[in-house]
């Protein structure tokens, strides 16, 4: 996936489960995915039952937490989602990376 440079956001919008994007040492990674129902409509928020994660496991952000950070090299990562295409949904995903810490 490729970030956008003015928004340092990208989005997908289908059935994939993992996403690749690079990005630099020291930044932060969002993800955020809202998924579509066989209805076509967005499931709610606290239902949601796919979990983002990284490959870089010292990195990995609390459970159902979606900020990960600060990488350790600049490079590409791998951004996936679990359980993967169990649910036979599509989703709306958009990732995004930054310079400086989120607020929690």
């Amino acid at each position: 996936m490729k970030l956008d440079k003015e928004t340092g956001c990208g989005s997908y919008f289908g059935d994939a489960t993992v996403f690749t994007v690079r990005l630099k040492e020291g930044a932060y990674l969002g993800v955020q995915m809202v998924t579509i129902g066989q209805d076509g409509f967005a499931e709610a928020f606290d239902q949601e039952e796919r979990t983002p994660s990284l490959d870089v496991p010292e990195v990995d952000g609390p459970p159902h937490q979606s900020w990960f950070g600060p990488l350790p090299a600049t490079k590409d990562y791998k951004v996936m989602y679990s359980p993967r295409a169990s649910f036979g949904s599509k989703a709306l995903v958009t990732i995004c990376g930054r310079t400086t810490a989120p607020e929690t």
